[in-house]
Order: C-alpha cells, then structure tokens, then sequence
C-alpha cells in the first residue's frame, strides 16, 4: 500500500487518518492530536490507532507521548511482529516501534518471542525479557527474607518461579511495575517450544534461562508437554525444526525417562508416538527420506531418543513398553482408521524400514518387531498406556484395574497363544538368520495366516452345549481377519509351506474377532 501510495496517491483511496499514517505524515499526525480530532483512544475498525501506527516509529512516538499506551488496551507484539523479516524493507521502522513499546512497559512474553521471524528483533525481545527478570530477582533480594527466595544458579534468571516471586512481593505491599508480571506463571519459557527453534531455545539459554527440565503446571517439564500449541500436520520442513529442537533438549539434560503424570508411560514414549504421528500424518517422499537420512545419521552416535522402558505390564512388550513397540502401537491403530483396507504393502514395507533404522541401536528390536506383529494378528487389546495424548499430556491416564483385568479374564487363551506363537517364531528367525523385514514378509506371514485360517470359530461351552444335541462340530477354514500387521506379506508370491506342514493349528475354546477378509 506504502508502495502504490509513493508512485501515485491518486491511485488509492481510503479515509483520511488511514492516508496520513501511510504517508508517516508527522505534522499532520501533530495537528489531529492537538485539535482533538483523534485521540490516542481512537479505533481504525478493529485496529488501536497505535497498533495500525506500529512500525512508523516516529509516529509511534507521539501517540505513547499522548497517552496511548494509557488509554488503550495492549495488543500482544506477535501480532505486529510475528511476519516481520530480517531483510524486509521497513523492518527498522519495526525494531524502533518495538523497542518504544517496550520501555513503555509492553506486555512481552515467550509466545512473542517465538512467533517472532526477524532474529535482530527476537534478540531485542530476549534482552528485554531477561532485563524484567533480573530487576524483579533484585527487587526480591532487596525486600523479600531468605527462606523465600528461590535457589537459582549463578547467572540463572528467574522463570518458573517468576510468577511466585512477583505475587509474594506484592503481599508485601510494594507497588510493582506491571511489566515484571509473568505472563504465564508456573511455566518455564521452554514450555513453548513447538514455538521456540532451537537457535532461539539456545539464546535464551545462554541469556539465563537455564530451566530446560523443570516441571511446571500441573507437573509436566517441557519436553514432555504440549509445547502451548497443539501438533501441526507435519511436512519436512516442521519436521527438521521438531528433530533440532529435540536434540537440543536432551543435550541440554533433559530426561526422557521422567514419568507422565497420571500414566505409567515416561516422556521417551510421547515422543516416539510424536515421532510416529509426523509420520503417519504426512506420507510424502520427502517427509519419509527426511526421517530415513535422520535415524541413518542418528544411529552412528545413537539413537535419536534415548532407549528407555516404562512400568507398563502388557503383553505386547513384557518388562515395558519400550519406543518401538509404542511406535508400533500407533501405526497398528492409526492407520487402519485413516485409510480405507488394505493399505499398501509397499508403503507398510517403507514404514516399517524407516521404524528399523530407527531403533537399529535399541537392543533386541527384532524380538519386539516380532512380538508386536503377532500381537496385532491375534486382535489383542493394549493394557499399556495407549490414552497417552500427544498433543496434551497432562490430560493423558492409564486404564483402570477394573477394566485391564476384564481385558486380561477375556482373552486369557489369546494370550497363551500369543506367547506360545512368539517362542516359536522367534526361535525359527534366529535359525533362519534372516533380516527381520524379509522374516515378517516370508515366515511370520504365512505361519500367521495358517494359524489364524485354521482357529476354532466357537469356543468350549458352545461345543459341549451342541454336542448334547447329538451333533460333532467340525472345523474349517476361517476367512483370516483384515489386520493392519497382515498387509506385510500380503503380496509376496514364495510362502514357505514345507516349514509349515504338519503344525496342528486348531486350539478348542479360541474364539478371535474378525474384521474382513485379507488376501493370503
């Protein structure tokens, strides 16, 4: 609008006060306020005549001289600076508005800092941020007694404290600048990091800010929380920014291992079920290859996420779940319910080599991959903590006792099977030496596909109650039921048959649900 203002004025039309603050007209900007024709109070539609002001600096100025910042209510500085960049052409006009606001007192806080795109400008917010911190940690030293203070670390500034510190000192009766007001207390500033890069993570730290771990309200530390905003479809781009900031976090000592409040399941499993739903959310070639290069890299040092077990019993992963078997946990439930069956076998193949290369430092990953495709096959029902909530883990919970003891009463025999199963099938993989993908495909495949044609359809009580009525049920082939873990070897032509003569698969009184029919 400037521009087409500088080459004709003609050519625009628009009410007066509007053209006047384009042109960043100061005389005429002076006689308005001295006549009283406008007022630092006065709206531009839904705009604050300082908000639609802001990044003509002069004029900034005279409209705080006259009392704007008085009389008007303060609109956040995202919205003013969150799409300013380094090399856009009034970006001064900008930095000079915000630096005005700020010696005003101007609400700041690190949603603005995260949202802000110009690094000259996020450096200004940081400076600033630290600075109110450090006048409200001196004003704490000077009026407030020992056993009150806060420990902090030498150069650390206040954070998650902040908010306490500020409603302590204004019991005392002292009349604080409101600008030393946290505006989120009892959060650190890193709770905001699906807004925080990690160069801007890293300048805060270095300013001060050392609380990379501490948890806040109601108990979650930031790694480990909803990060202030919920999880964005995911391209390779977010994806990069996600995996920077993760490694940040851990080289700073963040511990993945720290319980979610309310569940048996640790910070190490929210964030492969992030992991998983990035990729399950955007299935593009460069989103995948992205995530393949990233574990390829990752695993000559070690692993992206730190290996760690939680204190769930389920018998998809017995001794804990363990990020693999959460991975797979949400693939297994996603994905039949956001693509029509069957899915792809190639793309599961693409899936599932990106989830190896993952976890190819984690130990016996083969066994787990095994373990959780059978588990899968048989329609098992996941007693772990499968209501972990991504996007917010303070509300995340485990089941009740009530409930996974009715889980484990209904599909005890399912489960004998399942370990009987996995013995065997992991006994045949080490014979056969394969890689595990080619072992799902070949072996588990159709060893799984027997197993389950084979199933009685009624259970014991249904057999005696015919048989009273002078008839012999015999069994048949079954229709396999559609799972998600069957699509592996659905299209490979070579089944391994002689391995599987002479297997009695029929088990009386098992009685599995069945959803369709998958292709042998």
């Amino acid at each position: 609008m400037k521009y087409l203002l500088s080459r004709d004025e003609d050519s625009v039309s628009m009410p007066d006060i509007q053209m006047m603050i384009l042109q960043e007209s100061e005389k005429d900007l002076e006689d308005l306020l001295e006549s009283g024709r406008i007022l630092p109070s006065t709206k531009i539609g839904s705009f604050s005549i300082l908000e639609f002001t802001f990044g003509w600096s002069n004029g900034v100025r005279m409209l705080l001289d006259a009392g704007a910042n008085e009389q008007n209510s303060t609109f956040p500085l995202e919205r003013v600076l969150g799409n300013i960049k380094d090399a856009d052409p009034d970006h001064d006009g900008y930095y000079h508005s915000a630096e005005q606001l700020l010696e005003h007192g101007w609400t700041l806080s690190a949603r603005d800092i995260g949202t802000c795109r110009s690094t000259t400008l996020r450096s200004l917010l940081i400076k600033e941020l630290a600075g109110r911190r450090k006048r409200l940690w001196e004003l704490a030293q000077s009026y407030l007694p020992p056993d009150k203070l806060p420990r902090l670390r030498e150069g650390e500034l206040l954070d998650i404290d902040a908010g306490y510190v500020y409603a302590v000192l204004v019991e005392t009766g002292r009349k604080l600048d409101s600008s030393l007001r946290p505006v989120n207390p009892g959060v650190t500033v890193y709770h905001y990091r699906d807004l925080l890069s990690a160069e801007t993570m890293e300048e805060l730290y270095q300013a001060g800010f050392y609380g990379v771990d501490l948890p806040g309200i109601p108990g979650v530390a930031p790694l480990g929380s909803a990060g202030m905003t919920p999880i964005i479809v995911m391209n390779s781009y977010s994806s990069k920014r996600f995996v920077k900031a993760l490694k940040w976090f851990i080289s700073k000592g963040a511990d993945v291992s720290r319980k979610l409040p309310g569940t048996n399941a640790t910070v190490a499993q929210l964030l492969s079920e992030r992991i998983t739903i990035k990729l399950l959310s955007k299935q593009h070639e460069d989103t995948w290859d992205y995530w393949l290069q990233t574990f390829l890299l990752n695993k000559r040092k070690d692993s992206l996420v730190p290996f760690v077990r939680d204190a769930c019993a389920c018998a998809c992963c017995p001794g804990g779940c363990t990020t693999l078997s959460v991975a797979l946990r949400e693939v297994f439930s996603i994905l039949p319910s956001i693509y029509p069956a069957p899915y792809p076998a190639e793309k599961l193949r693409q899936l599932l080599k990106i989830l190896i290369e993952w976890h190819s430092n984690y130990p016996k990953a083969d066994q787990v991959l095994i373990r959780c495709f059978t588990f899968d096959a048989l329609s098992l029902t996941h007693i772990c903590c499968t209501g972990i909530s991504p996007n917010f883990p303070h509300r995340s919970k485990s089941k009740d006792k009530s409930e996974i003891d009715d889980i484990l009463e209904e599909e005890e025999e399912r489960l004998k099977d399942l370990e009987r199963l996995v013995s065997e099938l992991e006994a045949k993989f080490e014979e056969l030496g394969l890689p595990v993908l080619e072992f799902l495909e070949g072996y588990w495949h159709s060893y799984m596909i027997q197993f389950l044609s084979k199933l009685d359809p009624y259970n014991e009580e249904h057999h005696k109650e015919v048989r009273k009525l002078g008839v012999v049920l015999e069994v048949d082939e079954r229709p396999v039921p559609y799972r998600l873990s069957l699509v592996i070897g659905a299209q490979i032509k070579e089944v391994i048959n002689e391995e599987l003569d002479g297997i009695e698969y029929w088990r009386p009184g098992r009685s599995y649900p069945y959803q369709g029919k998958v292709v042998g």
